[in-house]
């Protein structure tokens, strides 16, 4: 099982790296999964990754694999929408901390959303805030990734040449 995801991830990856585009556009792609990946939106990251990739004309495909990446940290996400509650709770000054159970039971449940938003929007804003860093982290090591792989390919090439 293990090494089923393995492999799917670095073949999710190669992909990634592999693509035909611009690099600043697969790297953009790529931050915007990442970003849309840290969000409470069940459901909607995927639709919302690549409208928001569509409307920054950046690469769809980088962004919609990068959120489907993003989908291994599954395991540890309770732990992760915890500290953003917290984190929100600390920035809105908002009294009563809710349980980790609890946040997990509503955010499932649309039909809740109404009556608990006092406890949605420290959810909201600390996952916003928190998928900052990430996004901008996968920017770059995108960014570096292809930039490898372009050296690689001009040094075979260059190698091809000199031995011809």
């Amino acid at each position: 099982m293990i090494g089923k995801v393995i492999c799917w991830t670095k073949g999710q990856i190669h992909a990634i790296i592999h693509l035909e585009d611009d690099k600043k556009s697969i790297a953009a792609g790529v931050a915007i999964g990442v970003f849309w990946g840290f969000t409470p939106f069940f459901g909607f990251k995927t639709i919302l990754t690549f409208l928001t990739a569509w409307a920054c004309r950046v690469n769809k495909v980088a962004a919609v694999a990068a959120v489907a990446l993003h989908e291994l940290l599954l395991p540890i996400y309770p732990f992760y929408l915890h500290a953003s509650y917290q984190f929100g709770s600390w920035l809105l000054h908002t009294p009563q901390p809710l349980r980790a159970e609890k946040m997990l039971h509503i955010l499932h449940h649309p039909s809740l959303w109404k009556q608990e938003a006092y406890h949605l929007w420290p959810v909201l804003l600390g996952s916003v805030l928190l998928a900052v860093l990430p996004a901008i982290l996968a920017y770059v090591l995108t960014l570096w990734g292809i930039e490898q792989k372009l050296e690689r390919a001009a040094k075979k090439k260059e190698d091809e040449d000199l031995s011809n």
